[in-house]
């Protein structure tokens, strides 16, 4: 019967699997035929061939590239105010207070006026505290980056080729990018914030697209 040959040769299709060490496992190395007879749901992440397992590089490569960044920048802190600082933010009092937003120092982009004013009114006019918002806004925009870098290697085309590959191409990436001296500007020269910060919410809204569309991994 038509049933019978089914299951007959489903039964193959298993045994072989078995017998050459592959055993019909799913990602997370549960039986994929007790997934079928209904004794466990199958996870999303299941549903994606490409999904895998946090590994250790995907904690370690991020902590490495944030480490460098800083590392690289750490002499930042350092840094006085200098040239359109002075006239745009220690002698602009609309950026000393929180409010009004749009009363700001930075015309229409009230966004980075109100991280002024976060600054002055939580550290003062100390420019360290100055550096090391600009220091982090860099350091997140360059792990949107690395996000971005590594779900474009792991997805279909690139996927096959570079999948294996994908996590330290990703680091080179991204890591280049942090330190080259052409970010230096925006990073160490504090009035240049409205740059670092829109290139950290373009990344980020990237990012989320890529996620948001493609899922896993």
């Amino acid at each position: 019967k038509p049933w019978t040959l089914k299951a007959a040769e489903e039964r193959s299709v298993s045994s072989c699997a078995r017998f050459q060490g592959h055993d019909t496992l799913s990602p997370s190395g549960r039986s994929l035929r007790d997934a079928e007879k209904g004794s466990f749901p199958v996870t999303r992440d299941e549903r994606h061939p490409l999904s895998r397992a946090a590994s250790p590089a995907s904690f370690a490569h991020p902590l490495l590239l944030a480490a460098a960044t800083v590392t690289v920048y750490l002499n930042s802190f350092q840094g006085q105010f200098l040239f359109d600082d002075i006239g745009f933010l220690v002698e602009n009092p609309a950026v000393h207070r929180l409010w009004p937003i749009w009363g700001g120092g930075d015309g229409p982009r009230p966004l980075t006026a109100l991280t002024f004013a976060l600054n002055f009114v939580i550290g003062g006019s100390s420019p360290w505290g100055f550096h090391l918002v600009n220091l982090v806004i860099h350091v997140g925009a360059a792990l949107c980056l690395y996000g971005i870098v590594r779900r474009t290697l792991m997805r279909p085309p690139l996927g096959e080729r570079y999948g294996r590959a994908a996590p330290l191409l990703t680091l080179a990436a991204a890591l280049l990018w942090a330190v080259h001296p052409l970010q230096t500007q925006a990073v160490t020269y504090i009035w240049q914030r409205s740059e670092s910060l829109m290139g950290l919410l373009y990344l980020f809204t990237l990012y989320a697209a890529i996620r948001g569309i493609g899922g896993p991994p």
